[in-house]
């Protein structure tokens, strides 16, 4: 709890930062901020979705419904990837899951024909060649 709770001043203004802080608001149980902050960031797939989590399922939210988001698109995936390199920074969560986000939304943005040039530099300089 502490650690969610200090999470919460420590977070910037970037998008990553404004999903995580809300996520630890998640976890705090202080819904109506989480809520206000995600719809802040409803331009955000990630931050719609939990927006939504938030507003159908309130105090009973659980990972259970959050697990259900799935995401195929490069922007999208992205996110999720500088989401965990955040947690990863926090050391919350292990740098082989920020690897596999990386690849896919690098994968994804190929794909897609997204400037994947830019792409592959934030891979490179978060993740190593």
């Amino acid at each position: 709890q502490e650690r969610w709770f200090s999470l919460t001043f420590k977070m910037g203004r970037e998008r990553p930062e404004e999903l995580v802080h809300a996520m630890c608001l998640i976890l705090l149980k202080r819904n109506s901020e989480a809520h206000a902050k995600l719809t802040a960031n409803s331009d955000s797939s990630i931050g719609s979705y939990l927006a939504e989590m938030v507003k159908m399922h309130g105090e009973r939210l659980n990972g259970g419904h959050i697990g259900g988001f799935k995401a195929t698109d490069a922007k999208t995936l992205l996110d999720i990837a500088r989401i965990f390199t955040i947690l990863v920074q926090e050391r919350l969560c292990d740098k082989s899951l920020r690897d596999q986000a990386y690849l896919a939304a690098l994968a994804a943005s190929r794909t897609c024909g997204l400037r994947s040039l830019d792409v592959e530099e934030e891979v490179k300089q978060v993740c190593g060649p």
